[in-house]
């Protein structure tokens, strides 16, 4: 007998989200975003830093920039992993 593991199809496939931050919290590796809706959503830092404009990202750390600012990011998802971020 044979088993198959069937995953939902949200979890294997890619999807964008355009998501309103009003806040920051930046641990290590992984920066903590606060949205507009009051939920917290997990991104890597490396992600976040590289999607800010250049010359915001020299003079300010993400928790200022996010906390000076309403700021739209889009988010590419698989699943609940982050796979890019892009400052709109």
């Amino acid at each position: 007998m044979k088993y198959f593991l069937i995953f939902p199809e949200s979890r294997t496939t890619t999807v964008q989200v355009t998501v309103t931050v009003i806040g920051a919290s930046v641990q290590d590796d992984v920066t903590e975003l606060l949205l507009d809706d009051d939920s917290v959503r997990a991104v890597p830092s490396q992600l976040l830093l590289a999607a800010l404009p250049q010359e915001l990202e020299e003079e300010l750390d993400p928790e200022s920039f996010f906390a000076e600012r309403k700021t739209n990011l889009r988010l590419q998802l698989k699943g609940s992993e982050v796979l890019s971020v892009k400052h709109q």
